[in-house]
């Protein structure tokens, strides 16, 4: 599906129900102006990963706005994406509780 982040173009997101918040690529923070409010250094894939955790602006979804919600993004100490390129974010359970699901079928149909 496609979001806009702080109001800049559409991006690519996929839908992930492993991930909790909001986590976007290191490319999209740095465009988006992301700045951390706190970090973690992990090894993992056979490298030194920086994880960063932040608090983003503005996430709009067609005619949905989100503000100010907790999103992550990591990469490479080495240098790099750590996620495939395919998608430029994941949108986790989080954001999703956020809404009421409804059913449009009807009982005895």
């Amino acid at each position: 599906m496609e979001a806009s982040i702080n109001g800049g173009p559409l991006k690519r997101f996929s839908f992930y129900t492993h991930v909790d918040a909001l986590g976007v690529s290191s490319k999209v923070a740095k465009e988006a102006g992301l700045r951390a409010v706190a970090k973690q250094k992990i090894e993992a894939f056979g490298d030194v990963i920086w994880l960063y955790y932040g608090v983003l602006d503005s996430f709009k979804l067609g005619g949905i706005e989100l503000r100010n919600i907790p999103v992550g993004w990591s990469e490479r100490e080495s240098g790099g994406e750590v996620a495939p390129e395919a998608h430029d974010g994941m949108i986790g359970t989080w954001v999703f509780y956020h809404f009421l699901s409804t059913s449009t079928t009807r009982a005895g149909r």
